[in-house]
């Protein structure tokens, strides 16, 4: 199949406009489950926490993210979701990189705050909903901020966090990101000695 018949699927899939021959190619190269979820993340409108509502249901998005990243393909396809997805859909192929691209994830955090920034979207964080500028989920102002090196993951977090009374999550600081692409509360860890993040958590491209 050729690029440009895949560029009409994935618009009718999606309902937006027509992305780059490469974004379809990279949907292309998924199995259908990860295909569904590329689709729901690509038009994504909401951004919303790893767990929502009075249930505490994993989010839909949440669960698209850690079905994607389980996929070889998984760089190409959220590089299109960056380039070519809503500006939700840059946000969650964002929490992705923190931990696929860590050396990178400064300047592709940049690049969303300028594009992005000054736009205001919807969010849900448990079952709480607002509507926030993008440069407020990317960045917490508040002294309290967690504050990790890219690329960390659950165990880092609970290790600098125990301590503290509260704590606000950001993307630069990697609360965001740990909590849409892992599963918790985890077991206590032995913060002297971390154990390994799974495969597809660690950096590749």
């Amino acid at each position: 199949m050729t690029a440009a018949v895949l560029a009409g699927v994935f618009f009718a899939a999606t309902g937006g406009p027509p992305p780059a021959a490469g974004a379809a190619d990279a949907r292309g190269a998924l199995s259908s489950k990860a295909r569904a979820a590329f689709d729901i993340l690509v038009k994504a409108g909401r951004f919303e926490s790893s767990h929502v509502n009075e249930g505490g249901e994993l989010s839909r998005y949440a669960r698209a993210v850690r079905t994607l990243i389980r996929e070889r393909e998984a760089p190409a396809a959220f590089q299109a979701l960056y380039d070519n997805g809503t500006p939700v859909a840059a946000l969650y192929a964002l929490a992705a990189f923190w931990y696929l691209r860590p050396d990178e994830f400064p300047s592709l955090l940049r690049r969303v705050r300028e594009r992005y920034g000054a736009r205001t979207i919807e969010t849900q964080s448990g079952c709480i909903g607002v509507k926030q500028k993008v440069d407020e989920l990317l960045e917490s102002r508040e002294r309290n901020a967690v504050r990790l090196p890219p690329g960390s993951g659950r165990t880092a977090l609970f290790c600098a966090t125990t301590k503290l009374k509260s704590f606000n999550e950001d993307f630069v600081g990697g609360g965001t990101p740990i909590d849409i692409l892992e599963e918790g509360p985890a077991p206590i860890p032995n913060c002297a000695h971390p154990p390994p993040l799974p495969d597809y958590l660690k950096p590749r491209r």
